[in-house]
């Protein structure tokens, strides 16, 4: 059986201490989870779908590198994809309009 979550990574010389690459995404991914919750929020969202975004953006990032796309985006897309996943679906023009009124880069 797989575990959901990995084994957490070694914290030699790229740990929070050390204020190495590891403390930069770990900030990012916590503000892009910050703001998965509050656009969640705002789209009356329950805790299980905003849960399974945080998963699914986390997860997405776990397979891809930070450089090659938005994190906004993939943050919008894992709220939409939640939602559908959990069985309380949304429009993706509401999903669309919140993340754009409250992403600091408005790309979508």
């Amino acid at each position: 059986m797989e575990l959901l979550a990995s084994p957490s990574p070694s914290l030699s010389s790229s740990s929070p201490m050390a204020g190495g690459p590891f403390n930069t995404a770990v900030k990012d991914h916590f503000f892009i989870t910050r703001f998965i919750r509050e656009s969640g929020m705002r789209l009356k969202m329950k805790a299980v779908p905003l849960a399974t975004a945080c998963v699914i953006y986390l997860r997405f990032f776990r397979m891809n590198s930070p450089k090659e796309y938005d994190a906004y985006l993939i943050a919008a897309t894992a709220l939409y994809l939640a939602a559908k996943v959990e069985e309380t679906p949304l429009k993706i023009r509401d999903v669309v309009n919140v993340v754009h009124r409250y992403s600091p880069t408005c790309l979508i």
